[in-house]
């Protein structure tokens, strides 16, 4: 190597680990601060400049420009919410937005309900029943006692539930599957005393994520900020990996009128995450890898899981995002989202969000399309596939034939 091109390489290497340099006369750039472990976001009140930053244990700070301390202003104590802090935005008014996720319980109270009534002696007619409108004569609190185990009191003959779904004489004997009934990891079967069977599952929400949008308005009269939950999602299903982005960034528009909710894709590239069989062919879902749109005026919203609904209702504004998770407005009002991209050697992308557009993922990540939906896909001769990457070394890529078409 010639001394002019180390040369060239020491002038290289250190112009681009030296402090940052304005590029205009009149800029100042300055050091105000070093954040802790543990800082998440960090947002300026358009009212004042004020910056503040919030943590994941739910603190939030104010910024002294002055005197470069972290000033504390207000901890779950305030907000109510303890841990999952994922975004945090501040509006034209002053109001403070939260973004935090948090599993569904385990014991939720909900469940599904298939009636079987026999119509001949070979013959039983299924039919699901709505929960929140149960016939009056479906002896609810005696299904819900239930075990896996029921006697038909008209012939005497005792029945098993499996786990697979299967009912079965007892010792053994199939007469009903999963098939038949439509229900999957059942939990509970009673026979009443006409010999109708009931088939209940309920419905453990742990395998989802709920997000919740806290809201922190400011009192104009006396100053004091009050904090209500402004939007919350149904429970909709997590993947059992890293890629649950979840919901996180925030933006409130120019006009304070509506808020913009990045909700991140549940996989790295659209392939199927079946949360260890619980959501068999599952990859996206209603409420994953969107950007949302809510009024900041509201209060209590339920964000469906149903793509149809969030449309009917406005609550959608772009799809195709693998993860929005940085948003702001430009000066003239238009919208920009930075993206992560994914486990592959593919773009990462700035897009410009314009309501009821779609932005690629899971189809096409930057310009370049991604390979799994291709049919004579082979990961061996991909070479943008890192070893390093988690989505390679735990098999995601692979070919895939059931690759959904793009839209």
């Amino acid at each position: 190597m010639s001394l002019a091109v180390l040369g060239a390489l020491v002038v290289l290497c250190s112009t681009a680990y030296a402090d940052p340099q304005a590029t205009r006369a009149g800029l100042e750039i300055r050091r105000i601060l070093g954040v802790a472990q543990g800082t998440i976001r960090i947002a300026k009140d358009p009212r004042d400049d004020a910056l503040y930053i919030l943590r994941q244990d739910g603190a939030i700070e104010r910024i002294d420009l002055a005197t470069a301390e972290r000033v504390p202003a207000y901890s779950h104590r305030d907000h109510g919410i303890r841990s999952g802090f994922t975004g945090f935005a501040i509006g034209p008014d002053g109001a403070f937005y939260l973004a935090s996720n948090r599993h569904g319980p385990r014991d939720s109270g909900q469940f599904a309900l298939v009636r079987g009534v026999l119509l001949n002696d070979d013959t039983r007619q299924w039919e699901p029943l709505n929960p929140d409108d149960l016939p009056a004569d479906v002896p609810i609190d005696e299904i819900l006692a239930a075990t896996v185990f029921g006697r038909d009191p008209t012939t005497n003959t005792r029945y098993a539930l499996k786990p697979n779904g299967d009912i079965t004489l007892v010792p053994k004997g199939t007469v009903y599957t999963a098939a038949d009934h439509g229900l999957s990891r059942p939990s509970a079967l009673f026979i009443d005393d006409a010999g109708t069977f009931y088939v209940l599952k309920r419905i453990d929400l742990s395998g989802y994520n709920i997000a919740t949008i806290t809201k922190g308005e400011v009192d104009p009269t006396s100053g004091e900020r009050t904090w209500f939950t402004l939007a919350e999602t149904a429970p909709y299903e997590r993947c059992d990996c890293i890629y649950n982005h979840e919901v996180n960034g925030l933006v409130v528009s120019p006009d304070n009128r509506s808020l913009f909710i990045n909700s991140g894709s549940r996989t790295d590239h659209g392939e199927i995450q079946d949360g260890n069989g619980l959501f068999p062919g599952l990859r996206e879902t209603a409420l994953t890898a969107i950007v949302l749109r809510v009024p900041t005026d509201a209060r209590d919203l339920v964000l469906p899981n149903d793509r149809y609904a969030l449309l009917d209702r406005g609550f959608l504004f772009a799809e195709g995002l693998r993860n929005a998770y940085d948003l702001a407005f430009a000066p003239n009002g238009d919208l920009f989202a930075t993206e992560n991209g994914p486990g592959r050697d593919m773009p990462e992308e700035l897009n410009w969000l314009r309501q009821g557009h779609h932005y690629g993922f899971p189809w096409r990540m930057g310009i370049d399309d991604t390979p799994q939906q291709f049919p004579d896909y082979d990961p061996a001769t991909d070479f943008l596939l890192s070893p390093l990457s988690t989505a390679v070394r735990e098999g995601y890529y692979h070919n895939d034939p059931s690759y959904p078409p793009p839209p």
